[in-house]
Parts: structure tokens; C-alpha cells; sequence
């Protein structure tokens, strides 16, 4: 069996969408460690498939992303969509928080001096 991690790289190579949805890049992994083990993955029942999954022939949903993500810090072509939208918003969101930091700092210095009685 190929190494998980060549696997990985090649889904994502091959099918863009992949990049931003772990869910779809887990099912075509799992697909094509079927069709090594000789399953036929188009006729398979659930049952059959759950069986193959908790026996430890399949990778598991973790290390699939965990190996997405691995790869594609290393490989920045890789990365997604999603990944640019939000390195592109990001000067936003930190001037954002920015500006809620300096607006909230002015109240918590007057509930700290406020007592009960």
C-alpha cells in the first residue's frame, strides 16, 4: 500500500475541491485503500464498510487531515481556497480585535473599581 502521505498528496493534486473539505479528501482516500485491498467500493453495504474501517485496514478521518495539513504547509500550492479567504481577511480581523481591545479596556478599569455597596 502506498504511504498514506503520497496518497494524501496526490487526491489533492487531483481533485481541487479536496483541499477545503477533509471530508470529501477522507472518502477518496478510503476509496482508493479499498480498491488496493481488492473491495468493490460501488457495491459495498455500510456495514461491510464499517467493519473494514474499525478493523485498522482504512487510515483514520484524524491522520488523513492531520497529513492534509502537514502537506500543504509544506506545499503552499496545495492550499485552498478557504485558506486564502482567510489569510486575505486576516489585517481586518486584527484591526478589528484591535479596536474592540482599546474599547473594552476603559470598562473593565471601571467595574474593577465599582463595589456592591
Amino acid at each position: 500500500m502506498e504511504s498514506l502521505s503520497k496518497v494524501v498528496r496526490d487526491i489533492l493534486l487531483a481533485n481541487i475541491a479536496t483541499r477545503d473539505d477533509d471530508s470529501l479528501l477522507a472518502t477518496e482516500v478510503w476509496k482508493q485503500q479499498l480498491k488496493e485491498e481488492g473491495f468493490n467500493v460501488q457495491n459495498m453495504q455500510t456495514i461491510t464498510f464499517f467493519k473494514i474501517y474499525q478493523s485498522g485496514v482504512l487510515s483514520n478521518h484524524d491522520t488523513i487531515t492531520r497529513c492534509r495539513r502537514l502537506i500543504q504547509e509544506k506545499e503552499p500550492s496545495l492550499r485552498g481556497y478557504n485558506y486564502l479567504k482567510r489569510q486575505s481577511n486576516q489585517k481586518v480581523v486584527k484591526e478589528k480585535i484591535k479596536i474592540l481591545k482599546q474599547n473594552l479596556r476603559p470598562i473593565q478599569v471601571i467595574s474593577s473599581q465599582m463595589s456592591i455597596f
